[in-house]
């Protein structure tokens, strides 16, 4: 199997290009992490069913990043050594064709070929760090509005227990009047005058 020989420049700026896919891997890697994390967050915690699918989109859309990451950096590598290769890629799409990394229809393509597809992979790294990113905020969106009247119902009660709890000296208060009748404090505590 005999290809084109490589073009060193061409081979030097994509890898250059595929080497920022590092970083949108350190990007992505703590989003996963924290995305796996919320999945064990019901063994403490109650969490929405909404928010636990789009932890579980988050949590997909990291592994297909780190796919996608791992393929690029391999694609990156291979460009290093076919730039350094003066006979061309015959040699390494054999060696690739016989770990099965490679179907043997590919092999022998042009570099720009190859250079494409290492460029879909970026930006597939690319797109499922944002839907990863957008899946990871959603779902703290969703946790929080679920979970905001229960937590102002739990203050609304606290407050009213503290505003009836004043036992029999309730006319200290400046918000008594106000209250009085209201059903908020019990009638032994509003006073003997509301009766009769």
């Amino acid at each position: 199997m005999t290809g084109p020989a490589a073009d060193p420049e061409l081979l030097a700026a994509a890898t250059a290009l595929l080497d920022t896919g590092q970083g949108i891997e350190r990007l992505a890697r703590p989003l996963t992490v924290l995305a796996f994390a919320g999945l064990l967050a019901p063994l403490w915690v109650p969490v929405p069913a909404g928010s636990l699918l789009l932890l579980l989109a988050g949590a997909v859309a990291g592994l297909g990043g780190a796919y996608a990451g791992a393929r690029a950096g391999l694609d990156a590598a291979l460009f290093r050594r076919l730039a350094a290769m003066a006979q061309g890629p015959a040699m390494l799409d054999d060696a690739l064709v016989q770990l099965g990394m490679l179907p043997a229809r590919k092999a022998g393509r042009p570099s720009v070929q190859r250079i494409a597809g290492a460029r879909r992979l970026l930006r597939m790294q690319a797109l499922l760090l944002a839907m990863q990113a957008g899946a990871l905020a959603m779902a703290g969106i969703w946790a929080s509005l679920a979970g905001a009247p229960a937590s102002r119902q739990v203050g609304q009660g606290v407050q009213h227990r503290q505003a009836c709890s004043h036992g029999g000296s309730l006319e200290s208060d400046p918000g008594w009047e106000a209250r009085r009748g209201t059903g908020c404090c019990p009638p032994s505590v509003t006073g003997a005058e509301d009766v009769g």
